[in-house]
């Protein structure tokens, strides 16, 4: 007769590498990757073919790197919490996942007034008027999206927003002071949403970076290219709102008046 530790070393051992009894199933529809792995066969050589399908197609780093954050936090679980009817752990240890180091994540691509202009041009109205209030205050693209008009205050001439800390990346309290720009897209979004100060037809927008943001970029720059008579660089035709940065010289104003 065998001790009942030697009993459920054994049992373990029958277990370990048959998927019945749990696994992990990571799979990629953009690169039409699919693996089943038994949960105790879980670690970076078994995952290196996934890693290595994402990081050959046009997946962004941080999303493969979001995906191994989710299977880490699995493998810490049935290392520590997750417990079988003897009371002990899924898995002995957790193996050590890493991230691959972000070696293909695109630079950022500061965008001159030639390339600015034609941008905001062809994008829709709303998302025309967020460009410009972005550019002009330089915001985060979340905190445009979530302006509200209970934030505005008005000092002498002076128009500002201050944005609390639990809607700012650095968690301080932002005061924003607008400019003659950002006022006047202001002034044309008052009193069209009780909420909000950028909406899409009544509803407030959540992000910027949408399909009508590509498609107008993909206008851009083929009306750079009819334009200049060359091809648009790369970082314009993948141009982000990331990439809308207020300039030291002011430019213009009547190319960026609110029509």
């Amino acid at each position: 007769m065998l001790p009942d530790y030697v009993q459920r070393e054994f049992e373990d051992y029958l277990k370990c590498g048959r998927l019945e009894h749990g696994f992990l199933r990571v799979r990629r529809d953009s690169c039409h990757t699919e693996q089943k792995i038994p949960l105790a066969q879980v670690h970076m050589g078994t995952l290196r073919g996934f890693v290595e399908a994402g990081l050959g197609s046009a997946i962004k780093q941080s999303t493969i790197n979001r995906d191994l954050a989710v299977v880490r936090r699995i493998l810490n679980l049935a290392a520590r919490s997750w417990r079988d009817e003897y009371g002990m752990t899924w898995l002995e240890s957790a193996p050590l996942i890493e991230f691959p180091r972000d070696e293909i994540e695109r630079r950022p691509y500061p965008l001159s007034w030639e390339e600015q202009s034609p941008l905001i041009q062809e994008l829709p109205s709303h998302l025309e008027r967020m460009a410009l209030f972005k550019v002009n205050t330089g915001l985060q693209e979340k905190e445009v999206c979530g302006l509200r008009w209970e934030w505005e205050m008005q000092i002498g001439n002076s128009a500002m927003f201050i944005i609390p800390s639990q809607y700012v990346k650095n968690k301080n309290d932002r005061l924003v002071v607008l400019n003659d720009v950002a006022r006047s897209v202001v002034d044309e979004m008052r009193e069209q949403h009780p909420t909000h100060v950028f909406h899409d037809r009544g509803r407030p927008v959540t992000r910027m970076m949408n399909s009508a943001w590509k498609a107008a970029r993909r206008r851009a720059a083929t009306a750079y290219c009819q334009k200049t008579g060359e091809a648009a660089p790369w970082g314009f035709t993948k141009v982000r709102v990331h990439d809308l940065k207020p300039h030291v010289r002011s430019p213009p104003t009547s190319r960026w008046r609110v029509v």
